[in-house]
């Protein structure tokens, strides 16, 4: 009887396991609840920013199916314990003097999450051009924040217009409640009460 009933424990967390993978009814309700929140967040960058999240879509989801299925952990007594991302992809854990010309793709994260203390503007490479009159070195990765103090001690104004036209969406920006938008749109129990309903379905 008492392995009868362990076996049924191990079943039913292979079974809840299976469900919340990546690619798993349960799994990929999640991840699209994440991949939505990441999108509105793309909002706090300039369009022409190439490091645009909407840029790096396919980048993104392809971390989070990773993180995701290497961090899942359902035990035979039905806990659940789920990471998804890495601090280090989305810049919680960066150093700082990388980030000017050389970001990864989704390095900046962090500051759209978090808002850009202080008040800066973007340049892209035609900005820079008027300004200038050289085109962008390679090495800005086609683009760079300036700040506001920068803009008019350096006289950015005069050439390509006023600083505001410029201003990065995120400059000055309230921090997001990003992981939270997630999982107030997510609900856990009822996913996890489908998992089971699923599995009792199998059975009978």
């Amino acid at each position: 009887m008492k392995e009868h009933i362990e076996r049924t424990q191990r079943d039913i967390a292979e079974a809840v396991f299976k469900y919340l993978s990546s690619e798993g009814p349960g799994g990929m309700q999640i991840i699209g609840s994440f991949m939505k929140e990441f999108e509105r967040l793309s909002e706090r960058s300039p369009k022409d920013d190439p490091t645009n999240l909407k840029n790096h879509m396919n980048f993104i989801l392809n971390h989070i199916k990773t993180t995701w299925d290497k961090s899942l952990i359902v035990d035979d007594d039905g806990n659940v314990e789920i990471g998804i991302c890495d601090d280090e992809t989305l810049g919680f854990k960066v150093d700082k003097s990388k980030l000017k010309h050389d970001p990864s793709p989704v390095v900046w994260t962090v500051y759209l999450i978090r808002g850009i203390a202080g008040r800066y503007a973007f340049v892209n490479p035609t900005v820079y051009l008027k300004k200038k009159g050289t085109p962008m070195p390679s090495k800005y990765a086609g683009g760079f924040l300036i700040s506001k103090w920068a803009w008019e001690r350096e006289g950015w104004g005069k050439k390509v217009g006023p600083f505001e036209a410029h201003e990065h969406p995120a400059s000055g920006a309230s921090p997001i409640p990003f992981f939270k938008n997630i999982m107030n749109r997510v609900d856990i129990e009822s996913i996890l009460g489908n998992a089971v309903g699923e599995i009792a379905d199998e059975t009978n």
